[in-house]
């Protein structure tokens, strides 16, 4: 195994409140299976909100790339995409 996929969701104020607090819950919406591939974290406020060309909160960086107006859906799809490149 190469590693784990990283996950990193925003804890900061506008995206807590926008939806970010439901995707503390990552976890519990994987498999098994995934949950031994996917390492998740909090992060502090990326800043990311302040320049609209990001899109809107909440963010996630799944393996550094942005996810905007993330939601379980779009974030686990994303985890999906690095299945094979990062965990091999």
């Amino acid at each position: 195994m190469k590693g784990k996929i990283t996950v990193q969701i925003c804890t900061g104020t506008s995206c807590y409140v926008l939806g970010g607090a439901s995707l503390l819950d990552l976890e519990k919406n994987l498999s098994e299976d995934l949950k031994k591939k996917v390492e998740i974290k909090g992060a502090t406020c990326f800043g990311f909100c302040k320049d609209k060309k990001y899109g809107k909160p909440p963010f996630v960086l799944v393996e550094n790339e942005l996810v905007s107006e993330a939601d379980l859906h779009k974030v686990i799809k994303k985890i999906m995409q690095y299945v094979d490149k990062v965990v091999g």
